[in-house]
């Protein structure tokens, strides 16, 4: 049995939404909130790619292949850090608008690396399943 046909029959009894490409017949697209995976099965290789979706809260709007995600956070971060020492020059007179914005900002970043390392953990087990589905006949 091919390893494309392996993987087909476990997606099919998981309940996973999956698209396979016909023409080659090697090629199967994953979709699994938040992630898109593209496992492509050719000459014995698994080449396994990942997405993150767009419009969720790590990523805002924006679609991005998972290994630069953390970089989107961080950039993301910097730029908070930057406005928020703006708005902090713009409101030195009144420290109540500081602090809350403080705690919005703390809020915000801790909140979306929780997210990330939540979705971390997710896009490793289900990218270790498809690795394990795809060589569990092999011998």
């Amino acid at each position: 049995m091919n390893k494309t046909n392996l993987l087909v029959n476990k997606l099919k009894t998981s309940n996973i939404d999956f698209k396979v490409d016909h023409t080659t017949n090697s090629k199967v697209m994953i979709n699994s909130f938040p992630f898109e995976f593209d496992v492509n099965v050719q000459n014995g290789k698994v080449d396994v790619q990942s997405r993150i979706k767009g419009w969720n809260f790590v990523t805002d709007f924006m679609s991005l292949p998972f290994e630069k995600t953390l970089g989107y956070l961080l950039l993301k971060q910097i730029g908070f850090t930057l406005l928020f020492f703006v708005f902090m020059s713009w409101a030195k007179s009144n420290q109540i608008y500081t602090i809350v914005i403080l705690i919005m900002f703390v809020f915000t970043i801790t909140a979306q690396y929780m997210y990330y390392m939540n979705y971390r953990k997710k896009h490793k087990d289900f990218k270790n399943n498809i690795e394990k589905w795809i060589n569990e006949n092999e011998f």
